[in-house]
Formats: structure tokens, C-alpha cells, sequence
């Protein structure tokens, strides 16, 4: 919407001072030009502190009506764009590219030419494209192209309005020429415009390579090439189940290259809970599992850096780069890196993951290791690497704990692995020397002890209803919590503050808005009966809405859904994020059996029974057997 110099003047009243006006260097105008500027500067000068028009306007010579389209020209225009202000000051300047806000002239209606020939490119549908598409053909020498020139292309375009059916009262019929220099210009300028090269593409990179250790850390996840199977115990029956594919998220020093730390996540999406726990493996010290799997070792001073020593766990993080996944914009993940661990947050631009190129490099060379598994995925639907279609019907031979472990060594043995662009150093040699030799900052000592990243907070209500005998509750995630620390008259409806743990919300802390602890509060005992997160509970009320269980005894309800459709590789992930959760053994991870054929029913005593006996441990040798 157009408006007033005076309404620019009355919302903006610091216009009024010209001294505040942009700055312009009118030495590198022309004498005559540097003459009009100067005294167009002079007369808004003089009309900003109340003189009236007509009398500056008679001292320097000029109609009213010029200084009024100055004062236009510098403080009008459209109420949503920043006015031109000093700009508006410069002599013969086009500040804009002419805007038609007339009809376009009929015979019936006279009007002026200007900008008529862009308002009639918006105004007839596809006239634009088709002109485009000529001159594009042309310039590429296209076969299906014409040599064109500036009257073939305008009996082009006279045909298209004919074809559309353009009026004839209106323009460029009424124009004598039938706006013949409009179209040669702008063939002309178009033409130019696509012959010019192409600009290259912008690389993301980062500009200054990171020379000391922890001045850049770079954090990803990815889908891991490769199924596998879990064993169920189902009335005393094991059964291999396959497996949806796992998530791996890692932590990479960008100066000496070294792993900080990895975290495997049982499902295709991770949650700020499992950033989380990737973050505690950068300041807590690591600790290697206990490896089950024949062949399997770790190689000697295959480590993580944060089990190097005290000082590795507290180190002062320059840059964090991430991705933007939702995960990455959690409060309390933003809160544990910046506030905490004295971070700087860079979320990169979306779909370019260049300046996040090292991370990617860790996962290509992850996969040379995991492709070599004969239930990989490969890298594209087409990789020959990929599973033999006449495998996918059965449980791959490789185990859950087996990937899990398989991984774990893969990643601890690339720190010690001499490095090219290294001089033959190892990451963890560039890690330690750094440490004593160089002055790496690190986190004060008070600063080490943080607080837990698992504990949240929120407003809640004390209610009670009047017909209700029970005692007051607080309506916590579809559930109802009761306790004494509640039992209060005068907390009913009144707001509180409740903290839970994120990975276990069977009970709540509950505290009054003046700081005051009043205790605990527990739910119903059908939720008491093992641990489950918030994002667990939340999953069931999916469930529960979509009526796929009831909603009593919630928590069997859905354990006994996913033992019920384990069929489907991503329901028997969950069951066995759910068992290990809850510290189950129904889904024994350690289970390492060949899977029976659907139709073959495993009786104790009989032939299918001690063929499952017979069956061996997988071990990284069957690789190259299978293969």
C-alpha cells in the first residue's frame, strides 16, 4: 500500500533529521550532478523544518509541485519497503524498476506506454515462459530451436496474443508499433543474459581448518547399512527375528580426527535423549563392553579420548556442527552444549552437508567395513553388495549384539590407526600431544560436576474434583499421579512445578511456585510395574488413541503388541528397545541361533529341537564363508 510523505514522517518521526539520512559521496557524481544533488538536499533540508513548499520553492526557482514529488520520491512509496532517503536525493537516478499501476490503454481509454510491456507480460498466462523458451532454444542451438531474430520474435509474440485471444481495443494493438522496440529489448537483454557462463556453485566449506583439539567437533548420525536378527524366548521356543536397522550417532574432533564417542540407537529416528548420551561420552570417562562375540576383541590401546585421563573429560568445546534434525533443536540439548559445556552451536545450511564433510568421510569408511556383511543394505537400491533377494525372507545370520560389538571395535581401532595427512601420527598421538604440550583451555574443575541432562521441568495443577473421593492428583501425560506430598487442601488447583527424569517417569518430584519441596508423587500401579521414558509413555498414548491397546495395564498392553506383530522389523526393534528398558529378559540379545522355517513347529525331544543345538555361534569368520 502507497502512502503519504507526511504518514512516513508521522510513524517515522526521527526522518525529520536529515543529518540521520544515509550518507552519500557525492565527490564521485559529476559537476552538474554533485550542483543538483547538493541543492535538493538543501531544499528537503529546509522543507523538514517547517517551511512551507511554496516559499522553498520560489527561492531556488522550482514549482511546488517538483518539490513535492522530491519529498515523494525520498519519504513515499510503499508502506512495507524502507524509503529511498538520500538515494531519492540523486538526480536522474532510477531507484526501481517502473511499476504499471494504471490499466493498460484501449482505444476507448488513452494512457501513456510506461511499463506496459511488463504489466502484459504478467497479465497474460504463459506469455512469459513461451518467449523464454524460444530465446532459451536459441541461445542453446537447440534442434528444435530457431536463429531468431528481433521481427521473427515479434510476429511470435503477436501470434501467442492472437492464439490467447487478446483483445484488440486494448494494448500493444492500440501502439502504432505494436510495442516492437519493447520486444527488441528485451530479446536483446535476455539473449545476453543466458549466453553469460554460469556461476559455480558455492562451496560450504569451512574457512579456517581447525589446528588445535576440541576447537571443532562435528556430530552426525546414520542409518546403518545393515539388518540383523534378535533371539525371542517365546514359551520356551527361541525365535530369530529380523530387524529394522539401527541408528549410529558419532562424535568427531576435526583437528586430530579422533572419535569422541558413538552412541547406537534402536530406531531410524533419535531423540534428544540419545544426543544426550552421546554428549556424556565427550566428559565421562569411557568404559569398553564386555565383548561376547567369538573373534572379537579390541585392539590394545584402542580407546576413546574421554578414557585417556581426567583432562580429556573436561575439555572447553570451540564449535559444535550439527545438522538441522529436530533432535538438534531440543532446549535442553542447546542448553547442555551451550550453557554448560561453553559450546558454540552451528546448524550449517539445510541439504548441505559440506561444512560437516569429516563426519561424512567417518561414515563412508564405516561402511567398507559393513557392506562386507551379507545383510547389508549397500549404499542405493542398486549396489550389488546389497542382500540377495532370496535371503530377505529369512532372519540375517548376524546378531543384534554382534553388529552392536562389530562397530564398537571398528570405530575405538580407528584412533590408533596411523593417518596419512597426519605424517604417520594416529589421532590419539596428535590427541595427547596436544594435551601436554600445547595450551589446550579446558572447563574449570567446579564446572565438571553438571547437572544430569535428563531431568526436565514443567507447570502443573493440583486438582480435585468435588464428587471425587479420591485424593487430589496431577494429571501428568494421560496419567493421574497421586501422594502425600499432595495431600493438601491448599494446593487444590493451584499450579506447581513437577521434575522428572526423561528416561524414568514413574514418579515426580513436585515443587510450589515459591521454591518449596513438598515430595514425591507416584503413578498408578500398572505404570509402577518397570521403567519407562517419556518418549515411551508418549508412544503408548499413540497407541492407546488409535485404540491398538487398552489403556489398562497400559504398559503389558503394548509389550504384548510388538510380541505379537515381532514379524515386522521395525515393531521388533522396539521390542527390544522396550526389553532392554525395562532390563527384560524376554528379548535376549545374547541369543545367537540359526532362525527355524515358519511351518516347522521346535518340540522339545524332537529333530527340529536338536537341530537348533547343532547350529554355530556367528563369528566374523562366516563373513568370507557366506561370501
Amino acid at each position: 500500500m502507497l502512502i503519504h510523505w507526511r504518514d512516513r514522517l508521522l510513524a517515522n518521526p526521527e526522518l525529520t533529521d536529515i543529518n540521520q539520512w544515509p550518507f552519500v559521496d557525492a565527490s564521485s557524481l559529476s559537476r552538474r550532478r554533485r550542483e543538483d544533488y547538493v541543492r535538493n538536499r538543501r531544499i528537503m533540508a529546509r522543507v523538514l523544518e517547517g517551511e512551507s513548499q511554496k516559499a522553498v520553492a520560489l527561492d531556488y526557482g522550482l514549482t511546488p509541485s517538483r518539490v513535492s514529488r522530491l519529498l515523494t520520491r525520498c519519504l513515499g512509496g510503499d508502506i512495507d519497503t524502507p524509503p529511498r532517503l538520500s538515494m531519492g536525493l540523486l538526480p536522474h537516478q532510477q531507484c526501481e524498476a517502473p511499476v504499471r499501476r494504471r490499466p493498460l490503454p484501449r482505444i476507448t481509454q488513452e494512457g501513456g506506454a510506461r511499463a506496459c510491456f511488463q504489466a502484459l507480460l504478467n497479465h497474460v498466462p504463459g506469455l512469459k515462459a513461451h518467449l523464454d523458451r524460444m530465446i532459451r532454444a536459441h541461445v542453446s542451438g537447440s534442434r528444435q530451436g530457431q536463429n531468431l531474430a528481433p521481427k521473427p520474435f515479434h510476429a511470435a509474440f503477436i501470434t501467442y496474443l492472437r492464439e490467447a485471444n487478446w483483445p484488440d481495443d486494448c494494448y500493444p494493438f492500440t501502439h502504432p508499433s505494436w510495442a516492437y522496440e519493447s520486444v527488441r529489448t528485451y530479446f536483446r537483454r535476455r539473449e545476453q543474459e543466458l549466453v553469460m557462463p554460469n556461476t559455480p556453485r558455492r562451496v560450504i566449506s569451512s574457512r579456517d581448518t581447525a589446528s588445535r583439539i576440541f576447537q571443532e567437533v562435528q556430530i552426525d548420525e546414520h542409518l546403518i547399512d545393515c539388518t540383523s536378527h534378535i533371539g525371542l524366548d517365546v514359551g520356551g521356543d527361541i525365535q530369530a527375528v529380523r530387524l529394522a536397522r539401527i541408528t549410529l550417532l558419532l562424535a568427531r574432533d576435526v583437528a586430530s580426527g579422533a572419535y569422541l564417542g558413538y552412541v547406537l540407537a534402536l530406531t531410524r529416528h533419535p531423540s534428544a535423549s540419545d544426543m544426550l548420551a552421546l554428549l556424556n561420552q565427550l566428559v565421562y570417562p569411557w568404559e569398553p563392553q564386555a565383548l561376547t562375540t567369538p573373534g572379537l576383541s579390541y585392539t590394545p590401546g584402542a580407546v576413546f579420548p574421554s578414557a585417556l585421563g581426567a583432562s580429556y573429560c573436561r575439555p572447553s568445546i570451540g564449535i559444535v556442527r550439527l545438522d538441522n534434525a529436530m533432535a538438534h533443536r531440543a532446549e535442553r540439548l542447546l542448553v547442555r552444549l551451550c550453557d554448560e559445556l561453553g559450546a558454540t552451536v552451528n546448524f550449517g545450511l539445510p541439504g548441505q552437508p559440506k561444512a560437516r564433510g569429516l563426519i561424512e568421510q567417518a561414515f563412508r569408511y564405516l561402511n567398507v567395513d559393513v557392506h562386507r556383511i551379507a545383510s547389508t543394505t549397500g549404499s542405493h537400491p542398486l549396489d550389488p553388495a546389497r542382500e540377495r533377494r532370496r535371503h530377505t525372507k529369512r532372519p540375517p545370520l548376524i546378531s543384534l549384539q554382534a553388529l552392536e560389538e562389530a562397530i564398537g571395535v571398528v570405530l575405538t581401532e580407528h584412533n590408533i590407526r596411523p593417518v596419512g595427512n597426519l605424517v604417520g601420527f594416529s589421532p590419539l598421538d596428535i590427541m595427547r600431544r596436544q594435551m601436554a604440550h600445547h595450551l589446550v583451555p579446558l572447563r574449570p574443575p567446579p564446572l565438571d560436576r553438571l547437572p544430569s541432562p535428563y531431568h526436565e521441568s514443567r507447570t502443573a495443577f493440583v486438582r480435585k474434583p468435588k464428587a471425587d473421593k479420591h485424593a487430589p492428583h496431577i494429571y501428568f501425560e494421560k496419567v493421574l499421579y497421586r501422594g502425600e506430598a499432595i495431600n493438601q487442601a491448599a494446593l487444590i488447583n493451584q499450579p506447581v512445578h513437577v521434575i522428572y527424569d526423561t528416561r524414568d517417569i514413574r514418579s515426580l518430584d513436585v515443587i510450589t511456585e515459591d521454591g518449596r519441596h513438598l515430595g514425591e508423587v507416584r503413578a498408578p500401579k500398572s505404570w509402577q510395574r518397570f521403567a519407562h521414558s517419556l518418549a515411551l509413555r508418549k508412544k503408548i498414548n499413540r497407541h492407546i488413541r488409535h485404540d491398538l491397546i487398552q489403556r489398562h495395564d497400559a504398559l503389558a498392553g503394548y509389550f504384548q503388541y510388538c510380541l505379537t506383530h515381532r514379524e515386522k522389523p521395525s515393531i521388533a526393534l522396539d521390542l527390544v528397545s522396550l526389553c532392554r528398558g525395562m532390563n527384560l529378559p524376554s528379548a535376549a540379545a545374547s541369543v545367537e541361533t540359526k532362525p527355524a522355517r515358519r511351518s516347522q513347529a521346535t518340540i522339545p525331544g524332537s529333530k527340529a529341537s536338536d537341530s537348533h543345538k547343532k547350529v554355530p555361534t556367528w563369528s566374523p569368520s562366516m563373513v568370507k564363508q557366506r561370501r
